[in-house]
């Protein structure tokens, strides 16, 4: 009784801030009760998934247990906004185009969210292996989606007039893979028996 009573103040005086758990945002107004039902005290757990495991399995938009979201609540909640404060952006993947309105967990398959690779290829390989027109595979084309591709308009987006070797006359209905049998990068530019390559 005495961590939180004195002989001259029966008001509890206890401080929750000077333990391993100190209280912010709603659980400064939460009743010791709520969390300390138990009459148990010391050594209680502070992971937050061990009194809001409710909330997580109660959660249907998204549903956190079938896209398998992490139980560490913090990732994406504070204390002070239980709604989700995650900010893909401030992360080294930010959402742009038609990621922004991608589920999770079309990206973060088996609950996995720490290391998820960010390389366009490692989601998109089957779109690359798929593709007819023109083939890529049979072409060589690099897997650097980027190169042709944005987020914003799956269709190609090379300009081949925005290199140093602008298309013109027969070039321009020349198959890519007449020019470059599987190298994009460094080929040469130069009629047969120059040996000037393109920088």
């Amino acid at each position: 009784m005495s961590r939180c009573h004195t002989t001259d103040n029966w008001e509890a005086t206890f401080d929750h801030q000077t333990t391993s758990f100190p209280l912010t945002g709603a659980h400064v107004q939460t009743a010791c009760i709520q969390c300390h039902a138990s009459g148990i005290y010391d050594g209680l757990p502070t992971a937050c998934v061990s009194c809001h495991q409710a909330d997580y399995n109660g959660t249907a938009d998204p549903d956190h247990e079938a896209a398998q979201f992490p139980t560490t609540c913090q990732t994406c909640h504070t204390t002070s906004n239980w709604n989700s404060t995650f900010n893909h952006n401030a992360t080294q993947f930010p959402l742009t185009g038609a990621h922004v309105q991608t589920s999770c967990q079309q990206c973060h398959v088996g609950g996995v969210f720490e290391g998820t690779p960010s390389q366009c290829v490692e989601c998109h390989l089957t779109d690359y292996n798929a593709t007819t027109d023109p083939d890529h595979e049979a072409a060589q084309f690099p897997t650097t989606c980027q190169t042709c591709h944005t987020t914003s308009n799956w269709n190609s987006t090379f300009n081949h007039n925005a290199t140093q070797f602008p298309l013109t006359g027969a070039h321009v209905q020349t198959s890519c893979q007449q020019c470059h049998v599987g190298v994009f990068e460094g080929t040469p530019s130069h009629l047969p028996g120059l040996t000037r390559q393109r920088p």
